[in-house]
């Protein structure tokens, strides 16, 4: 055996796997300097799938791991985030995984909901408020949309009054009181609108509708009215609409869905 037969021997020697006594896990001396090289690419296909999809629609995330699913697989549903996250190689109670293949859906809030939600509780002018009820009126289910029209457009004729007062009606409208000046005469007059409506929006993209009662709320400073509204409970009729979500998933998978983050 010549000098390079005999470096070769030793090298290779020196690199060859061991065994940990009483363990699985395997191991190679590398002398310092040396780079390990990783081979799976120069196999016909890889050792285990990888995969990070993200799904833009529900239809599509249980599709995907229906496909793939195995035994092990698992999801789990995010209530802060509105997410999902399906882990096709989760581990199993007598073994562990990579968890390296995985598909995630974020769901989206509708359009309607942004902005409603956007303009809740924020003061607005009378014009503004009346401009932005005329834009999104037909959201609203009750009062009808007509009437509720009708108010939006006698706020805009009345902007340039001046507000005295505003009272709570027996039918639960509030009635406000003002001064008009027309042609240098002075007079009173009385505008009416209802105390609260009720909007009929989706809560994420496509989903189903939802009654959403919003609150009318006004200030009067100086003779000027301020308006805005309040959506009540929003927040439980996110967590019904996702919970919603939740049971399409489970049901549409076969898989169960774990309230958690991975």
């Amino acid at each position: 055996m010549d000098g390079l037969d005999k470096v070769i021997e030793t090298g290779g020697l020196i690199g060859e796997p061991k065994a940990v006594p009483g363990g699985l896990i395997r191991y190679a001396v590398i002398p310092e300097g040396s780079s390990v090289h990783e081979l799976e690419r120069l196999l016909p296909a890889p050792v285990r799938a990888r995969a990070a999809v993200t799904a833009l629609s529900v239809d599509t995330f249980c599709a995907y791991v229906t496909k793939f699913k195995t035994e092990a697989t698992a999801i789990f549903a995010d209530q802060k985030s509105f997410s999902l996250v399906g882990i096709i190689d989760y581990h199993m109670p007598s073994a562990a995984a990579f968890r390296d293949h995985r598909v995630s859906y974020s769901a989206p809030r509708s359009l309607e909901w942004e902005t409603w939600r956007g303009s809740n509780a924020k003061k607005m002018t009378q014009a503004d408020f009346a401009q932005f009820i005329e834009d999104n009126v037909v959201d609203i289910r009750a009062p009808a949309g007509a009437d509720v029209l009708e108010v939006a457009r006698s706020l805009q004729a009345k902007k340039a009054v001046e507000f005295s007062s505003g009272i709570r009606l027996a039918d639960g409208a509030q009635q406000f009181t003002y001064n008009e000046t027309v042609d240098g005469s002075s007079r009173n007059g009385t505008l009416k609108v209802p105390e609260e409506f009720t909007l009929g929006i989706p809560v994420f993209f496509g989903g189903q509708l939802y009654e959403v009662r919003a609150r009318l709320r006004y200030r009067i400073e100086g003779g000027k009215l301020s308006m805005w509204y309040e959506l009540y409970r929003w927040q439980h009729i996110e967590q019904d609409a996702f919970a919603a979500v939740r049971g399409e998933v489970g049901n549409g998978t076969g898989v169960t869905v774990w309230e958690a983050t991975p």
